[in-house]
């Protein structure tokens, strides 16, 4: 839902929890949106994400 990608930054949970309450039913479980909706507004400051600071090498130069 969220990708790490080098080329795009992670969609805001904001944006993540919308997107699972419109398709709920849908494109999402209902009773696995549920769990997310729940697991989201319980994760106020964004801690259960997967990367806290990540770097890149690209043509070997460091990034972050």
């Amino acid at each position: 839902m969220t990708s790490k990608r080098s080329y795009r930054d992670p969609l805001p949970q904001e944006v993540v929890r919308d997107e699972i309450e419109k398709g709920i039913g849908t494109q999402f479980d209902p009773q696995y949106a549920k769990i997310m909706l729940e697991m989201i507004d319980e994760d106020k400051d964004y801690q259960m994400q997967e990367w806290k600071n990540t770097i890149k090498r690209i043509s070997g130069v460091m990034e972050s």
